[in-house]
């Protein structure tokens, strides 16, 4: 038993909101900011823990992920594509040199930067309606490959700076996987098995990594987050009081605030009646410090 099964943390609220499918927590590092997205209801916004301060922008078009940019703003991974994104009133604007094909009904979903500037990226139908999604890797000079085909929910995508490693889950297989970001993409991809969750009761969603390389998932569905060791072990877990934890990130100045965003969708109105704070972003202060977050770029 982990101590954080003996010693539950506290979990509080970090933001109110009722994201109908609140995802992609990142830290901007220069902000001292959270960004994150609502999927449903297309918004990027942000949080600056230090004064409360809380933005929303409305986009038109579905958007699955945001990024840091090493230049100033964020990457917002859309449907229709890849943006470049400041709250400065230049709202979204096409990210130029680069073209990810997208089919019709699809869009894009979670995404994450490696410590050498590259952008990985996924495209799924909408709702994982079929084994048609994809992930990329896109490089600073526009070079695209296809990492991997065949997908349903592509998810979980973080890079741990320590390990070299990038991980990566399609959430329905339950299973979580890793291929070192630096190595050459030799097709096909050699996967290496990293943690096995099908057995347990929810999916793996978005996730992180803190510094001593143990990687935080959020189970969406089962309302809690795992701790997993480097070695795969499950070590630990939060238990949140909402079911459809969607992913998390560190933050804070010291980047020992566990952020974690929610959703909303799918749940019956009962079930929203006894989780008030489903849709919210939560945030646990913890005695574990994160990795800062890779940039693209470009």
């Amino acid at each position: 038993m982990s101590s954080l099964d003996l010693e539950p943390p506290k979990v509080e609220i970090a933001v109110q909101t009722d994201n109908t499918l609140g995802e992609s927590p990142v830290w901007h590092e220069e902000e001292q900011t959270l960004y994150w997205i609502d999927l449903r209801a297309p918004s990027i916004q942000r949080y600056r823990p230090a004064n409360g301060m809380h933005q929303s922008f409305r986009l038109q078009h579905l958007v699955g992920a945001v990024v840091p940019r090493s230049s100033g703003g964020v990457i917002s991974c859309m449907e229709n594509g890849l943006h470049v994104f400041r709250f400065d009133g230049q709202g979204a604007r096409p990210l130029p040199g680069i073209n990810l094909h997208i089919p019709q009904n699809h869009r894009m979903n979670d995404a994450c930067c490696d410590r050498y500037g590259n952008l990985w990226c996924s495209v799924m139908r909408d709702f994982g309606k079929s084994a048609t999604g994809t992930l990329y890797r896109l490089s600073p000079d526009d070079s695209v490959i296809l990492v991997r085909s065949g997908l349903t929910v592509p998810n979980g995508l973080c890079h741990d700076i320590v390990s070299d490693h990038l991980y990566f889950t399609d959430s329905p297989s339950g299973k979580i996987e890793f291929i070192k970001a630096s190595e050459p993409l030799q097709q096909p991809v050699d996967w290496t098995p990293f943690c096995d969750l099908s057995s347990l009761p929810g999916v793996p969603d978005g996730a992180t990594v803190d510094r001593e390389g143990f990687l935080w998932s959020a189970v969406f569905g089962a309302g809690k987050v795992l701790r997993i060791s480097p070695d795969g072990e499950v070590v630990g877990a939060i238990h949140l009081p909402v079911s459809q934890p969607t992913s998390c990130t560190f933050g804070g100045s010291n980047l020992r605030t566990l952020f974690v965003t929610t959703a909303r969708q799918g749940l019956a109105q009962e079930q929203l009646r006894n989780e008030p704070l489903a849709g919210s972003v939560l945030k646990i202060e913890l005695p574990y410090t994160g990795q800062r977050e890779g940039k693209f770029a470009a």
